[in-house]
């Protein structure tokens, strides 16, 4: 153990082979995380005292409400923030598998490898967790631009104070820190070689039954939604909830639907290489934008909503609906940074782990623009498969209940496209992150063995 902690502050200030962009990335990662998430909890705390100690009328008789969605807002994010946090953490234990295969050739055991993963990763959080704080702090005063409840939050109230920010931080770093622990324990065990390609997995024709039924019966209330009175509406939002579930369950199916027939058609190349890496695993795929799908899923559902509310409601309730689209849009844009945030980590763990199988395509004389478009085109189709089927299928199951209730105020649409559009851009940016990393991985020296040899 001695040796250990002699060769411990070697193995973190290591660069490696392949330069400082995963330690980089798993930094910048950890800092968008924290970022993230102390900026919803401190909306809902804002709105939580906002209903404890009310200025207004709106706020005494909705305060509970606003509250209430805030923290379902921060929920809905939990999972795209360990998603990203999980990839993190993935990328700084495949970025040293080979040190970590090198100690254990030289006797350390699981644990202390485990041991000095954790350390390591867990300084990086800690790094990426001080700057998300600071990058919080200085967006304070746009989030307080963003106007609810007639009125804009305030830095003050926006502010959590240096004990929940430490918190944040600290939770952050801890769930990198067992993150890492757990990817540790594979990192080092040989992996298939380029050659080999898993058994597809099948997908059953009862998932497609369930979407389906869901999809029918959040039809079937909307429909008949004033018939069932007070009673519709508990009906409704369970409806809403199964179906999107059931889109959850049958969204790899789409996705490699959607390969197949890429694969199939591909006009090029990079469209060829992209259709059979979704192939490979779609249900990794799909994991990577379900937090983007539930999004949408949510914005479609709430879109007509402010132009109901408008024809025929209270002062009061207007403001509410008003707001709904407001904060959904804005739980939309965060999710599409933090996919932006997981779609850069994951790159660049799959560059490191087909390390082999790109040096060999490149080899072969595959360009290397058509392997990195090819990565490109496999993160961009799925999110805005994602997007787009979600958004439209909210749309439709609501559509008995709004009407044309949603395309009398295109301006809605126009800032869903927005948000959307500007998603991708910064998904497609996020993924050119990682280029440096491929070129340095493509322009190795050393050949791969064939037949033993070099």
């Amino acid at each position: 153990m001695s040796s250990l902690l002699v060769l411990a502050p070697r193995l973190l200030v290591a660069p490696g082979r392949d330069g400082r962009t995963p330690t980089v990335l798993t930094v910048a990662a950890s800092g968008l995380v924290t970022a993230t998430a102390a900026g919803a909890l401190a909306t809902a705390l804002a709105f939580a005292g906002r209903a404890a100690h009310p200025a207004s009328s709106l706020q005494q008789d909705l305060g509970g409400a606003y509250a209430l969605l805030a923290c379902v807002a921060l929920l809905a994010l939990a999972l795209p923030l360990v998603t990203v946090v999980r990839g993190a953490a993935r990328l700084a234990v495949v970025h040293r598998e080979e040190r970590i295969s090198t100690l254990r050739l030289l006797g350390a055991t699981p644990r202390e490898v485990t041991a000095l993963v954790v350390v390591e990763t867990a300084g990086q959080a800690a790094l990426g967790g001080v700057l998300g704080a600071a990058s919080y702090g200085a967006l304070l005063p746009l989030g307080a631009a963003v106007p609810f409840q007639g009125a804009s939050l305030s830095v003050r109230e926006l502010w959590v104070g240096p004990g929940v920010l430490a918190a944040v931080v600290v939770s952050v770093c801890a769930a990198a820190a067992v993150l890492a622990a757990v990817e540790s324990r594979r990192a080092g065990r040989p992996r298939p070689g380029p050659a080999y390609r898993p058994a597809p997995r099948r997908y059953r024709p009862a998932r497609a039954a369930v979407a389906l039924g869901a999809a029918l019966g959040t039809f079937v209330v909307t429909t008949f939604l004033e018939l069932f009175a007070a009673a519709a509406i508990a009906a409704l939002l369970g409806c809403l909830l199964l179906a999107s579930v059931a889109f959850d369950a049958v969204g790899p199916w789409l996705l490699a639907a959607r390969a197949r027939r890429g694969a199939r058609r591909a006009p090029g190349l990079p469209q060829l290489l992209a259709a059979r890496r979704l192939l490979d695993d779609p249900h990794a795929a799909w994991a990577a934008v379900r937090g983007v799908a539930t999004a949408s899923f949510v914005v479609g559902a709430v879109v007509g909503v402010p132009a109901v509310a408008t024809q025929d409601g209270e002062a009061h309730a207007r403001v509410l609906t008003a707001d709904l689209l407001t904060g959904a849009l804005l739980a939309l844009g965060a999710t599409f940074v933090l996919a932006a945030g997981s779609a850069a980590v994951t790159q660049a763990v799959e560059v490191l782990e087909r390390r082999r199988e790109l040096v060999l395509a490149d080899r072969a004389g595959v360009p290397a623009a058509a392997l990195d478009a090819a990565r490109r085109r496999a993160v961009l189709g799925p999110l805005l498969q994602a997007s787009a089927v979600s958004t439209l299928l909210a749309l439709v199951l609501l559509a008995p209940f709004f009407g044309t209730a949603a395309l009398t105020r295109p301006g809605a649409l126009v800032a869903i496209g927005g948000v959307v559009a500007g998603g991708a851009v910064l998904v497609a940016a996020a993924t050119w992150t990682t280029r440096p990393l491929l070129r340095r991985v493509l322009a190795q020296d050393a050949r791969p063995a064939v037949g033993g040899h070099r």
